[in-house]
């Protein structure tokens, strides 16, 4: 497949891609625009065939440009690439938040390109190109938001190229409109964030008094606020952006807190253990739906369920039933394990024909396997 592809802002996300677009389509062409430094290492790392020296150098002749710029940057680089887009050309972007970058692209970018907002939902702690993997998006969710003007169904045969282009990163494409996303991320990330940030402040405040509180903050708290150590650089713009949703969120979250507090004051105890019981079990029930894995045309995965002895090589001979028998492994998780026993793997394949496939050769193999029906 031959297409000239332009990346501008090439950290991390962008190289990300560019590694993985490369490796999965050897006759692309990928011009990057950054600063110089950042250029010189994502040429280094293959994650471009060739730098460029302006946004116009870049974008000239690409069919697909891909801005991978932090979200404050975003409109700048819209407003620059304008005259030199190509009629036709596919513009998207990486940002987490979506309403406020299609805005920008309805006022800056021509008419005769088009804009599909996307969001690959994947990331590291690190950042640079130095640190770009051409694995980062296997599996990951990636978002994209059509036009108003292109239905979710028909969408894949208008943009073929970019949809090609994206799966062959190995990311899971889910359509929703800017604004289902920008809800969506609130509630499941950018509300999240300042609620660990909120907790772990409040931890702090507590251990001024209770010097041992942090020695003793461990396993669910850890878990709870993990992300609380992300930088305010990063989220700043986030927060900005998305923040009439992000309000909304956190009143929907203040009152359930304040439901929560009212039972916890009753002097009923009958209140307390049915309104609370309630909330915990109502948690519960969506805890367990969690990730609802079929939204947009995204694929869900098929999953078998291996039992495996607690000996050296089960891992090994499990993985290699999967690849003599060419069946693509796409995730796997364990669920559990008693030691000197053995444990439970969920093995996420492609499609139910592969986890049938799968069933058939692993009981050949003399391995316990079932599929959830």
């Amino acid at each position: 497949m031959e297409h000239r592809i332009a990346i501008i802002g090439t950290g991390l996300i962008g190289a990300s891609i560019g590694l993985a677009l490369r490796r999965s389509n050897p006759g692309i062409h990928i011009c990057g625009f950054d600063s110089a430094v950042v250029l010189e290492t994502a040429l280094a790392r293959g994650a471009i065939s060739e730098i460029a020296e302006s946004i116009e150098e870049a974008v000239s002749g690409a069919e697909i440009v891909i801005v991978a710029t932090p979200i404050s940057s975003v409109e700048s680089v819209f407003k620059s690439m304008a005259p030199f887009l190509e009629v036709g050309a596919i513009v998207t972007d990486v940002c987490s938040v979506k309403c406020e970058i299609r805005d920008s692209a309805r006022k800056y970018l021509p008419d005769y390109v088009t804009f599909v907002g996307g969001h690959p939902m994947a990331g590291s702690e690190r950042t640079g190109p130095g640190h770009a993997d051409e694995l980062l998006l296997e599996n990951a969710t990636y978002v994209l938001c059509p036009p108003e003007s292109v239905s979710f169904e028909s969408f894949e045969s208008y943009f073929t190229p970019l949809v090609t282009l994206l799966r062959s990163t190995g990311a899971r494409l889910m359509l929703l409109t800017a604004e289902q996303h920008d809800r969506i991320a609130a509630v499941i990330s950018h509300v999240p964030q300042l609620l660990a940030v909120a907790l772990v402040n409040l931890a702090g405040a507590a251990a001024e008094s209770d010097s041992e509180l942090l020695a003793l903050a461990a396993g669910g708290f850890r878990d709870m606020t993990r992300i609380a150590s992300s930088p305010f650089t990063v989220w700043d713009p986030i927060l900005r952006a998305n923040r009439g949703e992000i309000l909304e969120a956190l009143a929907q979250y203040s009152e359930l807190i304040d439901e929560l507090k009212t039972s916890l004051a009753s002097s009923d105890a009958a209140v307390l253990s049915e309104k609370t019981g309630a909330a915990f079990n109502s948690a519960a029930t969506t805890r367990a739906s969690v990730p609802e894995r079929n939204k947009g045309f995204m694929r869900p995965l098929s999953d078998v369920f291996v039992f495996l002895t607690d000996e050296p090589g089960e891992v090994h001979k499990m993985t290699g039933v999967l690849s003599n028998n060419h069946i693509n492994l796409k995730d796997i998780e364990l669920l559990k394990i008693r030691e000197g026993t053995g444990g439970t793997f969920r093995i996420g394949l492609e499609s139910a024909r592969d986890a049938q496939r799968a069933l058939v050769v692993f009981r050949d193999a003399g391995m316990k396997a079932h599929v959830l029906t």
